[in-house]
């Protein structure tokens, strides 16, 4: 199944935003179809969701209108910290 490919590949690399790695599994995209959508190629998407590129604005907005999903929601960082025992969160 191809969107089974997709969720397991998206799986081999420890991205930064997780919860749009989830809205991709929950549409059926993966990094090409959705890179498609954002208008770009399949590395630059890599790129941005391990966080070593930002995402441009116009992005922002296509991913927060396809998922219909606020940006706080969809950038929430996957920082390993665990907000219960940091005293600054």
């Amino acid at each position: 199944n191809c969107v089974r490919k997709g969720v397991q590949e998206l799986k081999k690399v420890n991205y930064i935003f997780p919860n749009i790695v989830a809205e991709m599994a929950r549409n059926g995209d993966n990094l090409q179809t959705l890179a498609k959508k954002l208008g770009m190629g399949y590395q630059a998407l890599s790129v941005r969701l391990q966080g070593k590129k930002s995402f441009e604005l116009p992005e922002i907005f296509i991913l927060m209108k396809l998922y219909k999903r606020s940006f706080e929601t969809l950038f929430e960082e996957n920082t390993g910290i665990d907000a219960s025992t940091n005293p600054a969160a």
